[in-house]
């Protein structure tokens, strides 16, 4: 029997700083929570799906983003 760590099983990040309307709606969608490092040096949460596509938390929770 193999375990998990061999199969390489795709895991989210709970501790991305996503508010939970968008984080269940990112992961319900099929992206999954990380963030974006700016040039500056800060950090975005984002939704990122498999396309490449990011979205950030306000269009999550406005319906503003899907994937493609």
């Amino acid at each position: 029997m193999q375990s998990n760590k061999s199969k390489n099983i795709p895991t989210t990040n709970l501790n991305i700083p996503l508010q939970e309307p968008a984080k269940a709606t990112c992961v319900f969608s099929g992206g999954v929570p990380s963030l974006t490092y700016e040039l500056q040096g800060g950090q975005t949460p984002v939704c990122q799906f498999a396309n490449g596509k990011r979205c950030n938390e306000q269009a999550l929770i406005d319906g503003n983003c899907i994937s493609d």
